[in-house]
């Protein structure tokens, strides 16, 4: 039953692109339908809920569809399933597959997702919009390409985690915590604990627990606990050296002692010589030195 409406809501589409001329000025209808409409299919509907689930080849497509045809989208799906009727979208292309997050005890997670690039704009559209920046800024020594790096990361993490290094405005929070878990965690990304600097103290024995914890404004903190200065971050890192948690850190503070406008404070000198080599065994580096995206 499900699949005659559904069927009866493409067909709706079919016939009704033709008289769009306004959308599809140049006899476009057939490869408009066969490029957007066709793929999509209906996995599941609920008549006691109204919950109808498709399955679209990738975020785009529903997101395309609902920006250039939402008042034909919204009358076919309603005509063949009822006023009340509710859509979710899953896409085929997640990656990885459910099961990625659990590497063995002991082990940080490896992964190469396909296409890195391509999943990433996917999600930036998701996030940030059609208009999204890929940032690019070159680094001092040459090689650090900010999203090109993130991309080269997500094809071979090569068991490491991800530093991305930038000043405020550079869309850290979006990448880290909005961005990098859907595609790494896929259907199981409520398993990846994303937490403001400021929780860690709170978190730790959950954090050490997890197989990637992203960690939001690092050096936001405030390091005093008691009096004395509190090495939560140096324990998480201490335990992703040891096989523990994959680490995704944004952060305001540099890598170097140099300092500057966007880089007042450096993470040696913020929590030592030891967290820095740690963090440098366990993470990649992604810089941006670039303009503020909120200018």
């Amino acid at each position: 039953m499900q699949q005659n409406k559904w069927q009866h809501c493409l067909q709706l589409i079919r016939e009704y692109l033709p008289k769009d001329k306004e959308l599809i000025p140049n006899d476009d209808a057939k490869w408009v339908y066969e490029t957007w409409f066709a793929p999509v299919t209906c996995e599941s509907y609920d008549d006691a809920t109204g919950v109808l689930e498709l399955v679209v080849p990738s975020k785009h497509v529903a997101l395309y569809i609902e920006h250039y045809h939402m008042k034909l989208w919204k009358w076919a799906v309603r005509t063949a399933f009822g006023p009340t009727v509710k859509v979710y979208y899953r896409s085929s292309s997640v990656v990885p597959q459910k099961g990625h997050l659990s590497a063995s005890p002991g082990q940080r997670l490896q992964f190469s997702v396909p296409n890195a690039r391509e999943r990433m704009e996917e999600e930036l559209r998701r996030v940030v919009g059609a208009d999204f920046r890929w940032l690019r800024c070159q680094g001092q020594n040459g090689s650090d390409i900010c999203y090109d790096k993130i991309a080269d990361w997500l094809t071979d993490n090569k068991g490491k985690g991800l530093l991305f290094v930038g000043p405020t405005g550079a869309g850290k929070s979006k990448m880290c915590c909005d961005i990098l878990p859907a595609i790494i965690g896929g259907d199981d990304r409520q398993k990846i604990p994303v937490v403001a600097a400021r929780e860690m103290r709170s978190r730790i024995d959950e954090l050490k627990k997890a197989r990637v914890v992203v960690i939001d404004g690092l050096g936001r903190e405030d390091r005093k606990n008691y009096g004395n200065d509190d090495n939560t971050f140096l324990d998480l890192c201490d335990a992703s050296v040891q096989g523990g948690p994959l680490l995704i850190v944004n952060t305001q503070l540099s890598t170097t002692p140099v300092h500057s406008k966007d880089f007042p404070l450096s993470i040696e000198e913020r929590y030592g010589r030891e967290v820095l080599d740690r963090l440098a065994s366990v993470t990649t580096m992604a810089l941006y030195t670039g303009d503020s995206l909120w200018s």
